[in-house]
């Protein structure tokens, strides 16, 4: 019991009552009981001065044993009392009165106040005064005292008995209603350990006391967090697992066409030249589809690991990737316009593939013509390149994000992953990219990132491709 929550609070609770019932059940007992002797001992001294004043009064009755007058007197003051009022000269006992006469007493040694046993062992509370050669004693037993305290010392003990098991019987039931919300805690994180289900919530409702609140919304929390890994991990497993497939696709046709040509080439040694030189161009064409492949799937892996940590201006991340642009395709014309200055936060040499990834879409499958701008508003910066090529159409504009994906209109060569690189790079940093018409007739391209601090002293104009 006491290794619950619920039997610790119960005992607690017992405790606190016990210990509460018994300081006051010793308080109100002690002092019954102390009321009740001064009550005793009170009555006592009254009737001996009572007493005293009698048997000065009636002193020579006494003495010849005649009762009357005084003498009467003093026995009334003792009748229908358990009283035994003595008068006591040189040592003997010449009158004794009250209902327990005859009761074997011993003789006072001295005045006032005195415990005193009989012979049978009886207690009693005794008062004696020496009045001249006199000795008055008045005497009452205790048993009767000493037998009602006992009596509400045992009821005390009932009674508190009662409220002990009480208290620990209501402290079990309410805080078992308290604890239903970790019980529903418990069931939930059970239920998750057996089926692995992150779905389920504890909830909590609205008179749950605000610790359990606290403790329930925080699980909720954890399973919400929890839930969310997993669906990454498992959105990460499969498109691993799709890479892969596309990857091991994709690479079988330049593989299999390079070890066709150079089969033909080891089986036919006397091939004439003509037929010898086919054979070398087309390896060489497969071996570099499949070098710019590889360079692909190394740019996506490296886009798929880009993470926002530094400060970069993409202004000029553009410039330089529009001059090496300009060297690798020269029969493209780039136009490179707009804001001087582009802060975004994130990988520099990242946001530099996009770039090269997006001018070098705009220069195989355009028409010749290019023109890159940036813009940058409050809280983003914005890359576009336009091209006068065929464009994308509508219903293709998501799709061909995807990898190894290219366009039903699509011109020229490519592997389907230039975009695909773009849109993995933009994810990584809090950014988008779209797809619409180019007013030059052809597609447009935008690379939209959150922006960041803006740089220091900055040098505008410097390496720039701005017309």
């Amino acid at each position: 019991m006491t290794g619950t929550l619920r039997g610790r609070v119960a005992l607690a609770a017992g405790a606190l009552v016990a210990v509460a019932v018994l300081a006051t059940g010793t308080v109100l007992t002690e002092g019954f009981a102390a009321t009740e002797r001064a009550a005793l001992d009170a009555r006592l001294t009254e009737r001996a001065a009572e007493a005293t004043t009698l048997a000065e009064r009636g002193h020579g009755r006494m003495a010849e044993g005649r009762p009357g007058g005084a003498v009467g007197r003093l026995a009334r003051l003792v009748d229908g009392e358990p009283e035994l009022l003595r008068i006591i000269e040189d040592g003997e006992v010449v009158h004794e009165a009250g209902s327990e006469v005859g009761a074997s007493l011993p003789l006072p040694t001295e005045a006032g106040l005195a415990d005193l046993e009989d012979t049978e062992g009886g207690p009693w509370r005794a008062y004696a005064v020496d009045e001249d050669d006199r000795t008055i004693q008045v005497a009452a037993p205790t048993a009767l005292l000493e037998e009602r305290l006992s009596t509400l010392r045992l009821r005390t003990l009932v009674v508190g008995g009662l409220a002990v098991a009480l208290a620990g019987g209501a402290a079990w039931a309410l805080s078992g209603v308290a604890l239903v919300p970790l019980a529903r805690l418990r069931a939930t994180a059970h239920e998750v350990a057996a089926t692995g289900d992150l779905t389920g919530r504890v909830g909590v409702g609205p008179h749950d006391p605000a610790e359990v609140r606290a403790v329930a919304e925080a699980f909720d929390g954890m399973l919400a967090r929890l839930e969310q890994a997993r669906a990454a991990t498992d959105d990460a497993l499969e498109a691993a697992r799709r890479f892969a497939a596309d990857a091991g696709h994709e690479l079988r046709t330049p593989l299999t066409g390079l070890g066709a040509n150079l089969d033909t080439l080891a089986r036919n040694p006397d091939l004439d030249a003509e037929a010898r030189a086919e054979a070398v161009a087309a390896a060489g064409a497969e071996q570099r589809r499949l070098v710019g492949l590889l360079d692909a799937l190394q740019a996506l892996a490296r886009a798929d690991a880009a993470v926002a940590d530094e400060d970069v201006d993409l202004a000029e991340v553009a410039d330089a990737a529009v001059e090496a642009a300009t060297e690798r395709h020269p029969a493209a014309a780039f136009g490179l316009e707009g804001a001087e200055r582009a802060p975004v936060r994130g990988s520099a040499d990242g946001l530099r593939i996009a770039v090269d990834n997006l001018l070098t879409n705009a220069a195989v499958h355009g028409g010749g013509r290019a023109a890159v701008r940036l813009d940058v508003g409050e809280g983003w910066v914005a890359l576009t390149v336009d091209d006068d090529g065929p464009g994308i159409a509508p219903d293709e504009r998501e799709r061909v994000l995807g990898r190894f994906v290219r366009g039903r209109d699509a011109v020229g060569g490519g592997s389907g992953l230039g975009l695909a690189i773009v849109a993995a790079i933009a994810g990584a940093h809090g950014g988008a990219l779209t797809i619409d018409d180019a007013p030059l007739g052809g597609a447009r391209v935008r690379l939209a990132l959150p922006a960041g601090r803006p740089a220091a002293d900055p040098q505008a104009g410097v390496g720039s491709q701005r017309p």
